[in-house]
């Protein structure tokens, strides 16, 4: 067990027994390690696990505020309610007649990669753009052009996506040196040098490694933090994610990857609603199983209902351990569905619902959903068309996570 879990491992268990006296151990050390791990120092992971335990016995539980505030560790009612009135901006009473919940979830992340947070200052940048037909190799054949073109290269040397530019797919490097510039790289605006909070961690210069990094990094770690992305983009101003070849003899051997990073609300919004839904969904098994499911599900679809291609605003994913169910939510009644599609239909269901925006990993968000109706009153339904799943806004990076309960 580490620092971090340890100290984590305490906090709970003081919000457990009530535990007023409990203090989380200090020092510089230890407040840098658990701010970079989990976003918060420890003083402040305790404060909101203490309030998100009074919250939801304030919203489920018939107890009076003043036992409420004694059971989660506060030395008084008054005390509860100036941190309640602090944190969410209304009473204690008000909370209670709301139709939000307000959850913090314990921290479960793992730390998969060395990761620090801190303020990192980007020099002053030099775009070029490099096009290519495929995704494939795309930043390998970037940095080995701009590398065979200036073999002597000495100055710090960055690189991202830089998405779709017509039918090509586009990766930019940054220099910070003057450098010769190839055929086939294209001149770009200059970035002016900034500071900001970022994540670093870094990867063997290995594309499926720095993928898996990118992977934890984005999806698990800030989504189970305590900060968002802060990343954006203009023409005259840029801070935005990157990463940095690190050169050995010429060449690059390792990758450190920069997330830029801002605090993030301190509690999940989740809402009790009743969902009457229709989807047309296809099922399909082993590793490369989502993929597989929604190709099979555009494929029928297409042949033989384009408009509700068309027409689809939102998409159904529900993942088992070796499954996946790809679906489009129907506005209107269909025909009989020939295999491989099927219909999931559900009239006035009782859901936990979160609303989500930019990466998340869905396994997280349901272990936060399952956490806080086990600890609330209620139970996930286990049969398999009513479990958990996630529908994916097709028009923005928004998400919605629903698990079916009782």
């Amino acid at each position: 067990m580490n620092t971090t879990e340890k100290i984590i491992r305490e906090i709970e268990e003081a919000i457990r027994t009530g535990d007023e006296t409990y203090t989380p151990p200090s020092g510089m050390q230890i407040h840098r390690l658990f701010l970079s791990e989990v976003g918060y120092t420890p003083a402040e992971y305790l404060k909101r696990r203490r309030l998100s335990a009074a919250l939801a016995r304030i919203r489920a539980s018939e107890w009076k505020d003043a036992d409420i505030a004694y059971a989660c560790g506060y030395s008084s009612q008054q005390a509860m309610c100036r941190e309640i009135r602090k944190q969410i901006g209304m009473t204690a009473g008000q909370y209670r007649k709301g139709t939000d919940i307000l959850y913090f979830p314990p921290y479960t992340g793992s730390r998969v990669c060395p990761l620090t947070v801190s303020k990192q200052n980007i020099p002053s940048l030099t775009a070029f753009h490099y096009d290519a037909s495929t995704l494939t190799g795309l930043e390998t054949a970037a940095v080995q052009l701009f590398l065979s073109a200036n073999p002597e290269y000495s100055g710090r040397l960055f690189g991202r996506e830089g998405g779709q530019i017509g039918t090509r797919f586009r990766y930019t490097l940054y220099v910070t040196d003057s450098c010769t510039v190839p055929d086939g790289l294209i001149p770009g605006e200059t970035v002016p040098a900034f500071s900001a909070v970022m994540a670093v961690t870094s990867a063997p210069d290995h594309e499926p490694l720095i993928n898996a990094a990118w992977d934890w990094l984005y999806s698990h770690w800030l989504s189970n933090s305590g900060y968002t992305y802060a990343g954006e983009y203009t023409p005259t101003h840029e801070t935005a994610y990157f990463e940095e070849y690190l050169l050995r003899n010429g060449h690059p051997y390792r990758l450190k990857l920069y997330l830029p990073l801002e605090k993030s609300d301190t509690f999940r919004q989740i809402r009790i609603e009743t969902l009457t839904c229709r989807i047309l969904a296809c099922t399909a098994a082993g590793a490369d199983a989502q993929s597989h499911a929604g190709r099979m599900l555009v494929d029928y679809l297409r042949e033989r209902y384009p408009y509700l291609l068309q027409k689809a605003d939102r998409f159904f994913v529900r993942e088992t351990d070796d499954t996946c169910t790809c679906g489009v939510f129907c506005a209107e009644e269909t025909d009989n569905p020939i295999p491989p599609l099927k219909r999931i239909q559900w009239q006035e269901k009782t859901c936990l619902h979160m609303e989500l925006s930019g990466g998340c990993d869905p396994e997280q968000v349901e272990e936060i959903l399952t956490d806080w109706a086990m600890g609330n009153g209620f139970t996930p339904v286990c049969q398999p068309d009513e479990r958990f799943f996630m529908a994916y806004h097709t028009d923005s990076n928004r998400s919605d996570a629903y698990l079916p309960v009782k």
